[in-house]
């Protein structure tokens, strides 16, 4: 009886350590998959980022060139303003040059008791007629 339970116990054993290393080897083999798995999901990750990289590199150069030509066009706005602010300042000058010339005629026709119209004293008449 004991020799016969040492048997048993023998072969159990045995039966026992096939399964575990039946268990193990298939446990190692499931890892492995996953392992090989988990690499090809990373090299895909890895290839979508670089090709996402490379489609931002392409949109900020479009970009880019956008804001650049938006900017020249207006900076070609802003040129015709200022050039247009200089020929409107210049009329002015102009006319303050000429209305002050005018002025001073009739200041000094005035002491000379001789007063002669301004330019808008003549408009003034020719309207009243």
């Amino acid at each position: 009886m004991w020799a016969q339970e040492m048997q048993n116990l023998a072969a159990e054993i045995k039966t026992g350590h096939k399964d575990r290393t039946a268990r193990i080897g298939g446990i190692k083999r499931e890892t492995c998959n996953i392992l090989g798995a988990a690499d090809d999901y990373m090299k895909g990750v890895a290839a979508e980022l670089k090709e996402m990289a490379r489609e931002l590199k392409d949109f900020l150069a479009e970009s880019e060139e956008k804001r650049a030509a938006d900017f020249q066009v207006m900076i070609k706005e802003v040129k015709g303003v200022v050039a247009q602010i200089k020929k409107t300042t210049k009329g002015l000058l102009a006319d303050y040059k000429t209305e002050r010339k005018e002025a001073a005629e009739y200041w000094v026709s005035l002491g000379a008791k001789k007063a002669a119209p301004t330019s808008e004293e003549k408009k003034e008449k020719k309207e009243e007629k």
